[in-house]
């Protein structure tokens, strides 16, 4: 079931340059679609130039592989929605230089709501982080619009192919609630990503990682 992303993610790490690539065949040069997403990126790579994955990779590389998911696997050629695959993580991790009004005043509303809706920021004021994580999921699955769904089912995916802390059993166990309990029903009721997400479930309950690291895997 997973081969078929796995080898797309696989040559996405050895060839960082083929993501530029991927995107001028789907969008003509100096297209308004090109351009979403290239000032989409722009914002992606600014807002965590200094943030490095556990991995040791540039963290950039993780929104952009969410993006590939959602671009080559799913076949997604909405520039709004790969647009918000690269920014997801920002207005959430990087809220103080990159606020949600600042990336729609650069990449316009609707790209910015996409971002903006899978983020859980939005329910910090709940002092109770249980509670506060209920709302997000009964918000992502019952309010948010379709496109945000699919970037949220992207991360998760990625992330859980990519899990290079396995040592840390809490985080894990974390992982494998909050995929049983809300992505998978999430995923079943959309049709997007069930069995690829059931079967990273059971990846990582045997503390397997699917897709370590470039270093790693040519060892």
């Amino acid at each position: 079931m997973l081969t078929r992303v796995i080898n797309i993610l696989k040559r996405h790490q050895e060839d960082p340059g083929l993501f530029d690539k991927v995107v001028r065949g789907l969008y003509a040069y100096g297209s308004p679609q090109m351009q979403q997403i290239a000032d989409s990126r722009l914002i992606a790579v600014e807002a965590h130039r200094l943030d490095i994955r556990r991995s040791g990779e540039a963290y950039i590389r993780h929104p952009e592989l969410v993006t590939v998911i959602n671009m080559e696997y799913l076949g997604c050629i909405d520039p709004i929605e790969l647009s918000g695959c690269l920014i997801h993580d920002v207005p959430e991790d990087h809220e103080d230089q990159w606020p949600i009004y600042r990336i729609r005043e650069k990449v316009g509303k609707e790209i910015a709501e996409a971002a903006d809706w899978v983020n859980r920021r939005r329910f910090d004021y709940i002092e109770n982080k249980q509670e506060a994580s209920r709302f997000f999921f009964h918000n992502l699955l019952n309010v948010a619009p379709f496109r945000s769904v699919r970037i949220k089912l992207c991360d998760q995916f990625h992330n859980g192919l990519t899990p290079w802390n396995l040592d840390d059993k809490a985080w894990v166990a974390q992982k494998i609630h909050d995929l049983h309990e809300y992505y998978i029903p999430m995923a079943k009721k959309y049709g997007i990503l069930y069995r690829e997400l059931m079967d990273v479930a059971d990846a990582l309950e045997n503390g397997i990682c699917l897709l370590p690291p470039v270093s790693e895997a040519r060892e």
